[in-house]
């Protein structure tokens, strides 16, 4: 993409309506931030709540830009791998959890379950949802 003569980029996170309201709802509203409140609500203490590592933001010009570009490159070169590693993990552990219960699977009780568990690695998740949920 080429640069606007302010400086700012066309069709940004801030200026492309759709890619802002997506990202929003992702990583603030109810995103990010319905997760960590139904963790707390839950009962996962509040220790790991706080201390869980949440890099909500939304992309506010050329700064901002900056910051994501050094964020992912050198800061925290692994978080958006991360991510999709998650999101496949989650995506197999809930085609795994319908297939194994059949019509008893309810997908709002999956993932308050899911949240409910608060932040976990995928295997330690996988299995309290093998031992405590499709057994249910």
């Amino acid at each position: 993409l080429v640069q606007n003569d302010d400086g700012t980029w066309p069709e940004s996170d801030d200026t492309y309506k759709a890619g802002a309201w997506t990202l929003t709802a992702h990583e603030a509203r109810p995103g990010h931030e319905l997760q960590f409140s139904s963790m707390i609500e839950g009962g996962v203490s509040i220790t790991r709540g706080v201390f869980a590592f949440n890099s909500a933001n939304v992309v506010l010009g050329e700064s901002w830009a900056q910051n994501e570009i050094e964020r992912y490159t050198y800061r925290i070169p692994g978080q958006a791998t991360a991510y999709y590693y998650g999101y496949l993990n989650l995506q197999a552990l809930r085609t795994q959890t319908e297939i194994a219960m059949g019509d008893k699977f309810d997908a709002m009780a999956f993932h308050d379950f899911i949240l409910a568990q608060g932040l976990l690695p995928p295997e330690i998740l996988a299995q309290a949802v093998r031992d405590n949920f499709i057994t249910l």
